[in-house]
């Protein structure tokens, strides 16, 4: 496999992850306000009247059924503390190590041409790897940050004993 097939796999494949991320994120909030147009619905057969309606959304409770759904708060019930900053630094750094790899790899092959006809290739290797180890040290750096961050995030989420 060359080696340009191998980074436009990589970059679709990371495209395809942010868009599957994104739909998932939109999902989950469209199935929160379906819930919530359910329950109105639901509340609104149960009134005879518009006066008998209008009575019970000025109370406490009807305040509490007819407000409208918090996004932030069911977002954050089902994922603790840091552990999406953990999740994106895990990817982040596996992108790293695979463009260090692939740096690695370019290295090598430019060891290999000591041909006199083979200088071109051996300077475009040699480019080809100072470039993926540069990528790579920078995605190693960003996804050791989150993994900290998230760590730090969590710790700090817990409740201290008193």
């Amino acid at each position: 496999m060359s080696d340009a097939v191998f980074l436009v796999s990589i970059l679709f494949l990371i495209a395809g992850l942010v868009t599957w991320f994104l739909y998932k994120k939109m999902s989950r909030g469209a199935d929160v306000l379906r819930l919530h147009l359910d329950t109105r619905n639901r509340l609104l057969d149960k009134f005879g009247t518009a006066q008998e309606f209008l009575d019970f959304a000025n109370t406490d409770a009807g305040h509490t059924l007819l407000a409208p759904p918090q996004m932030s708060e069911a977002a954050h019930v089902s994922i603790p503390a840091g552990l999406r900053m953990v999740q994106v630094g895990l990817v982040t750094v596996l992108v790293g190590a695979s463009f260090l790899l692939q740096a690695h790899r370019w290295h090598l092959l430019a060891e290999a041409t000591t041909e006199l006809h083979e200088a071109g290739f051996q300077r475009m290797y040699l480019q080809s790897s100072l470039q993926a180890s540069q990528w790579g040290l920078f995605a190693l750096a960003v996804g050791l940050g989150l993994l900290i961050g998230g760590v730090i995030a969590r710790f700090w989420s817990k409740p201290i004993p008193s």
